[in-house]
């Protein structure tokens, strides 16, 4: 182990005799992104105001250009956008009606059923009462004689509550 460790100190002293010496200029560093977009702008002298350079002053930008489009092309193409937006949203409107037609289907049968079977539960309540008042009336004796001959009106206030509910 000794031999390797003198053998490696060896090579690297060599090493460092026979190696050219370079000095390296620093290089600059690369503008930040922020350091790019301040390059941009100067202060105008006569107004004290930032302001875009002049576009001269920056040959490394690019040279923005635009195509010349008709009015009617411009027209044309919003026109077809608007199209296809609208029969976008007619889509939207279809798909949502046809949830709300199915949503609504089973809601108004339920309230039908729910209906007639209220209707349904009020009648038998009278009928349900009718066959007390008449069972007490022809069961309880005063003196012998039943409730029901006694007040025969009984039965006009069964027929009322018979009309109440029809």
């Amino acid at each position: 182990m000794k031999f390797f460790a003198a053998a490696l100190i060896a090579a690297l002293a060599y090493g460092q005799e026979t190696a050219p010496v370079v000095i390296e200029e620093p290089v600059a560093a690369e503008p930040t992104p922020m350091e790019q977009f301040e390059s941009m702008f100067e202060v105008n002298a006569e107004t004290g105001r930032v302001e875009i350079k002049a576009l001269e002053s920056m040959p490394e930008l690019p040279k923005i250009s635009f195509a010349d489009v008709s009015d009617e092309e411009v027209m044309a193409w919003a026109t077809g956008k608007q199209a296809e937006s609208e029969a976008w949203t007619q889509e939207w409107m279809a798909a949502y009606e046809a949830y709300e037609t199915a949503i609504a289907a089973p809601w108004n049968t339920l309230v039908d059923q729910a209906d007639s079977l209220i209707v349904a539960g009020a009648l038998a309540d009278v009928q349900t009462d009718a066959e007390v008042i008449t069972f007490v009336a022809d069961n309880t004796f005063v003196d012998g004689v039943a409730l029901s001959a006694m007040f025969p009106e009984i039965e006009e206030v069964i027929a009322g509550m018979y009309a109440q509910h029809e």
